[in-house]
């Protein structure tokens, strides 16, 4: 009876967790754009200051994170990211 139990209790930790997933994915797909705008600009700037000052680069990348990507980190997580916010590299440089 126990383990029939704890089944029922993991069950109820996967649903959740899916339903964290979920709503995640579902805030990065309605903050995207927010974040390739983001993107964008900080490359420019950094772009802008770096030839101000005369620092000569070969390039510059800068990404957001896919969706796809970002589903597999909150699956490897198990449960540690609980908002979009709580993740920090859903941009990069």
């Amino acid at each position: 009876m126990r383990s029939v139990h704890n089944l029922s209790n993991h069950k109820k930790y996967i649903s959740k967790d899916i339903s964290i997933v979920e709503s995640i994915l579902g805030d990065y797909d309605h903050q995207c754009p927010l974040y390739s705008d983001f993107k964008d600009k900080i490359k420019s700037l950094i772009s802008e200051l770096l030839k101000e000052n005369n620092f000569k680069v070969h390039s510059i990348e800068a990404r957001v994170k896919d969706k796809d990507s970002l589903r597999e980190k909150l699956v490897r997580s198990e449960g540690r990211y609980l908002k979009l916010s709580d993740i920090t590299d859903i941009t990069g440089i």
